[in-house]
C-alpha cells in the first residue's frame, strides 16, 4: 500500500544501499539480475508489488544470503503467491527487518 502511494519504504532504502554484490557471492548472478531489473522496469510496470520488501528486493536479499541453490527455490515460492491482491510483510528467512517500515521525511 505505502509503495502504491509513492511512500519511502525501509526495505526499499535498506535493500538499494547494500550497493552491487560482490562477483565473488555465491548469489551473485541472481542478485544483479535482480538490480538490473528493477533499474530496466519500464515506467509503465511502476512499483505496484504488495509484499514488503517487494518480489525483486526479497529475490536479491534471498540470493545474496542464501546463495543461488537455496535462495532459488525461495524466490519461486514468493512468486508463485505473488497476484497483484495478495501481499503483506514477507521477509526472506534470516534477515533481519528495518527499524521502521515506512520513513516519514
Amino acid at each position: 500500500m505505502a509503495r502504491a502511494l509513492g511512500l519511502p519504504l525501509a526495505w526499499d532504502d535498506h535493500v538499494d544501499a547494500m550497493g552491487w554484490p560482490a562477483v565473488a557471492q555465491t548469489g551473485f548472478i541472481g542478485a544483479a539480475l535482480c538490480r538490473l531489473y528493477r533499474a530496466a522496469r519500464p515506467k509503465a510496470i511502476g512499483d505496484r508489488c504488495g509484499f514488503e520488501p517487494s518480489c525483486s528486493r526479497f529475490a536479491e536479499l534471498c540470493f545474496r544470503r542464501h546463495g543461488t541453490l537455496r535462495g532459488l527455490p525461495l524466490v519461486v515460492r514468493r512468486l508463485r503467491t505473488c497476484k497483484g491482491d495478495a501481499g503483506g510483510l514477507d521477509a526472506p528467512p534470516g534477515c533481519i527487518l528495518p527499524k521502521s517500515d515506512v520513513r516519514v521525511d
